[in-house]
């Protein structure tokens, strides 16, 4: 089995055989996501249909041989797709979770309540116009506005200087800001990051929502209220038209973002930026409510913000590989990459005992939320699905829900094939660790009507699971042109 994977590899990396280490990580022969899938397709040749992520799963030559090898002497199918249901059965018809609190007590003080949530994304000013727009179905991708920037659009991959992807999802109208209203003098509001203002309004819009003014923050919680944003770009310099204002804006930092809104708002607990790139929103979040439970703020405010205002943004973007070459490269589709997209978003966290003894409005419970890292995975920036599948089940395990109560996941799903496919592993994996069944619970992906909002993305996806508990239904998923055949 070595000699003939070993073979399989060189056929298509193009590296004599002598070369290939077999306990060297495969990242580094040079081997890419496309190269990857290359490689699959010349040892289905010899053994038939295997998981397109199986490289990413056993990293280097000698355990994939290994894996292999264990496979072609077992009994069971060589190769069964994960998650499947048996042919010709139709899977079970998806319960959505009810939304009464199920599972684990409070006896600790561990339940953060969500109180309020406000936000706008590509076609939606609101959290209601989103959801308008997904209960409709609607595609909310378009091609660069042209007010926007030029992406120098080239189809043809590798052409220096240009971007093969010109689609995304944008908002409208973020350059308008009422600087008066918030205490910018104009010259200061020409250099905030429109990224900080347009978080500032949706904290305001936020607290707004909840009934709360800053009179009331100061009596209620005497200012202890923390503010967590994730964030990712700090592109707003490029877009300076003097030397003076550029060398300002190249001072920015992340941090304004939230010190920002508890300059303004009064509010003296923790202010914290978090650049985890596309998880940066969910890790504000988990931030957000350790924080709560250490006793560090009493409310606290968490969320993110993405923008794309450069059309280096997509030249760089497409140099990585790492967007899609058409506008049909979408969550559980057979793409290439994602498509960016822009989005502001928060909710208003609390403890839940606390919401209760004062009378809020609780759309939603946090029971437990973890953090992770792949480690050294088959390659930088790519994700293990061993490692997501150990989050998501000591996740649910720390909750006290039972995982068979669970009816939707919410999923990260962006549009590159291999990166949606590890994911669709790591979520089957955990589940069946959990005693849930195969085709019991529906998976959902918001990114495929808007993209792949980055540093905010895990707010969009979050503000639709809230809309679809308000709603008490499940939003479709708009369905790929090509499905991933993972």
């Amino acid at each position: 089995m070595a000699a003939l994977v070993t073979a399989c590899f060189a056929e298509v990396l193009k590296i004599p055989v002598d070369k290939l280490a077999p306990d060297a990580p495969l990242d580094r022969f040079g081997m890419d996501s496309v190269s990857a899938l290359e490689i699959v397709a010349t040892l289905e040749r010899h053994l038939g249909p295997l998981p397109p992520t199986i490289l990413f799963e056993h990293p280097t030559i000698a355990q994939l041989s290994a894996a292999l090898g264990e496979n072609a002497h077992s009994s069971s199918p060589r190769h069964s797709r994960e998650g499947g249901n048996p042919e010709g059965a139709p899977p079970p018809f998806p319960q959505l979770l009810d939304p009464r609190l199920r599972g684990g007590d409070d006896e600790k003080g561990g339940n953060i309540a969500i109180i309020a949530v406000a936000g706008r994304y590509p076609g939606a000013d609101s959290p209601e116009a989103l959801w308008a727009a997904l209960e409709q179905g609607r595609d909310l991708v378009t091609e660069v506005p042209p007010d926007r920037f030029d992406p120098a659009y080239a189809p043809a991959k590798g052409k220096p200087g240009a971007s093969y992807c010109k689609w995304g999802g944008f908002l409208a109208d973020v350059d308008r800001f009422d600087a008066e209203f918030f205490g910018y003098s104009p010259r200061a509001a020409a250099l905030a990051d429109p990224q900080e203002r347009l978080f500032l309004q949706t904290a305001w819009h936020l607290l707004e929502r909840a009934g709360h003014t800053r009179a009331r923050l100061r009596r209620q919680y005497d200012s202890r209220i923390g503010v967590f944003v994730g964030a990712m770009y700090q592109h707003y310099s490029a877009l300076a038209d003097d030397a003076d204002s550029k060398a300002l804006l190249r001072l920015n930092s992340y941090a304004g973002i939230a010190n920002r809104v508890s300059f303004f708002f009064d509010l003296q607990g923790p202010s914290v930026a978090v650049d985890s790139m596309c998880s940066s929103a969910l890790q504000a979040v988990h931030q957000a409510c350790q924080s709560l439970r250490a006793g560090e703020c009493r409310l606290a405010i968490a969320g993110g913000v993405n923008l794309s205002l450069i059309a280096d943004k997509y030249v760089g973007l497409s140099r990585a590989g790492l967007v899609g070459s058409s506008a049909a490269s979408r969550s559980f589709a057979d793409g290439d990459g994602y498509l960016p997209a822009e989005g502001v978003g928060a909710v208003l966290l609390k403890p839940l005992s606390q919401a209760i003894t004062d009378g809020d409005a609780v759309i939603a419970i946090i029971k437990a939320s973890s953090a992770n890292h792949g480690g050294h995975s088959a390659g930088f920036g790519v994700p293990s699905a061993d490692a997501q599948a150990q989050l998501i089940e000591d996740n649910i395990r720390q909750s006290g829900i039972d995982a068979r109560s669970i009816g939707y996941v919410e999923a990260a799903a962006n549009g590159a094939a291999l990166g949606d496919a590890i994911e669709l592993r790591a979520l089957t994996r955990a589940f069946r660790a959990l005693g849930v069944a195969d085709g019991s619970i529906a998976i959902g992906a918001v990114k495929s009507n808007m993209g792949h909002a980055e540093a905010a993305s895990g707010m969009a996806q979050l503000t639709k699971v809230l809309l679809q508990l308000q709603h008490r239904c499940l939003a479709p998923t708009l369905r790929p042109d090509a499905a991933n055949r993972a």
